[in-house]
């Protein structure tokens, strides 16, 4: 049966019903900008940026810095190893709750051989805050699993951010000790399915994964949406960390343009996004998505 629902997800992400959302052919893109230490910088000029479509130059229809209210998904691993990280984990998501916009929502969810959700999109940090609290025991019971879905999960995550999402923003904070082990999808098909999908995806590998595939793969899954892989050298930055990408989202540059290129439905389309370093200022980097596939409005009826 697990199969058989694994063909048929598969099926429609090939056959374009799990899309990257655009109106009328207007791309989004959400970008940061920082300086080689780490650096958020505020106050760019719309001509600062340059965005190429498969090669072709774009025009900007806009290009301003938003604190945008977001949709932030929360999705830590429950596999058996993260049970001594579990309370330093519940502490960094209350820590970042403080640095979100008061206007996100915020959905908690767990995940290991299964994607569960815990808390539906909540608005407000006071009702984030209850909800953690009422978590924290969640796994004092022994129900810890031992293989990790983790590729299998995020695409669940990242189908369920979309029709549940209220906000013009997504994004998904996937916290994790380790790397795939049992999933059906490969992580070809999983960067497919990341460009299919408009959250922007962070992660966060805890001490204790020794896998240069699954920190390859973290980082190649973020990079592809926009986001950001972090690999502390101690369970005790992860607060900062989280905090960290919370002040992130809200400094982002948002882009649009409509797209000059001509390629037929479901083909990629690559991204790559530039910015110019004002004068006597040190070298300025950008992180954006890498590319997207797209349907018209009406193939999407």
């Amino acid at each position: 049966m697990r199969r058989l629902v694994f063909t048929f997800a598969l099926a429609c992400l090939l056959a374009g019903a799990f899309q990257f959302r655009s109106d009328v052919g207007l791309v989004v893109i959400h970008a940061t900008v920082t300086t080689a230490r780490g650096d958020f910088i505020s106050g760019l000029p719309a001509s600062s940026f340059h965005v190429a479509e498969n090669g072709r130059a774009q025009v900007l229809k806009q290009a301003v810095q938003e604190d945008i209210p977001v949709t932030l998904g929360i999705v830590t691993d429950d596999s058996g190893s993260m049970r001594r990280l579990h309370p330093v984990v519940l502490e960094a998501i209350r820590r970042m709750n403080d640095d979100l916009n008061p206007e996100d929502e915020v959905f908690l969810a767990h995940f290991s051989m299964h994607f569960a959700v815990d808390l539906p999109p909540t608005a407000g940090a006071l009702d984030l805050r209850s909800a953690l609290a009422a978590l924290a025991p969640r796994n004092t019971t022994g129900q810890w699993q031992a293989g990790t879905n983790l590729f299998d999960c995020l695409e669940q995550a990242l189908i369920y951010t979309e029709k549940n999402s209220r906000r013009d923003k997504a994004a998904l904070l996937l916290v994790t000790d380790g790397d795939d082990t049992t999933s059906l999808l490969t992580l070809k098909q999983t960067i497919a399915a990341v460009g299919h999908r408009r959250p922007l995806i962070y992660a966060i590998g805890l001490p204790g994964d020794d896998s240069r595939g699954g920190r390859a793969a973290l980082r190649k899954i973020t990079e592809a949406s926009g986001g950001q892989a972090f690999f502390p050298k101690y369970v005790e930055q992860l607060p900062a960390i989280a905090g960290r990408i919370a002040r992130e989202m809200r400094s982002q540059y948002t882009l649009t343009y409509t797209p000059e290129t001509r390629d037929p439905d479901e083909a990629y389309r690559a991204l790559i996004v530039k910015v110019d370093t004002p004068p006597k200022s040190p070298p300025l980097l950008v992180r954006a998505r890498t590319g997207y596939y797209a349907t018209s409005a009406q193939s999407r009826e």
